[in-house]
């Protein structure tokens, strides 16, 4: 039986027994009586115990040290959704492409690399170097040159030097053709550049 109903009805017993304070206890006592008012006491005091208990706790206001835990981990989210809006769309642009949008802007910059370097061939102390350098570069929409690298270098250092020098000179390599630049804003190439005796031109 739930605690707050047994002290219920033992205080109705004790009501009925005690006839509202001015009947005496069943063996007409003094000490009966008062010995029933005190238990009557005890549950009243045990009855307020209880309800108390039951009283439904406030709930407690947020921390502010969560507040600003919460507006900070918002902060980031926002700061990350903006950057991934930014960043460029960068395609990657190579001879096995699937997309032949990417396989032709390939062919293009290769003929435009390679006509250059056949004009300005790499040379140190007025000789020719002979090798094969394979670049990393990227391309904005523009044909203007991002970003350049050696993947696999020459034996020859000065060739190496002289071939990223050449990129420089090169650019703006061509502009992506408009169905390109719908969907890329920025490509990747990674080819090999070839200079041998038949490039030559002064041999």
């Amino acid at each position: 039986m739930p605690p707050t109903r047994r002290i219920l009805l033992a205080a109705f017993a004790l009501l009925a027994l005690l006839g509202a304070g001015h009947c005496r206890a069943a063996d007409g006592s003094e000490p009966a009586l008062r010995a029933s008012q005190r238990r009557l006491a005890e549950l009243e005091a045990e009855q307020r115990a209880l309800l108390a208990q039951s009283t439904p706790a406030v709930t407690p206001k947020p921390r502010r040290g969560n507040a600003q835990e919460i507006a900070r981990q918002e902060a980031v989210v926002a700061r990350l959704l903006k950057e991934s809006a930014e960043r460029p769309r960068t395609g990657f642009a190579a001879p096995n492409s699937d997309d032949p949008r990417l396989r032709a802007y390939l062919d293009d910059w290769t003929a435009h690399t390679q006509h250059y370097g056949n004009q300005h061939f790499p040379r140190a102390a007025g000789k020719s170097l002979y090798g094969s350098v394979q670049v990393h570069v990227t391309l904005d929409a523009q044909g203007r040159l991002l970003r350049s690298a050696i993947s696999r270098g020459d034996p020859d250092p000065r060739l190496n030097a002289a071939v990223m020098r050449m990129l420089h000179r090169a650019a703006p390599f061509p502009r992506f053709p408009a169905a390109l630049a719908a969907d890329y804003d920025a490509l990747e190439i990674v080819r090999t550049l070839s200079f041998t005796h038949e490039h030559d031109p002064k041999p």
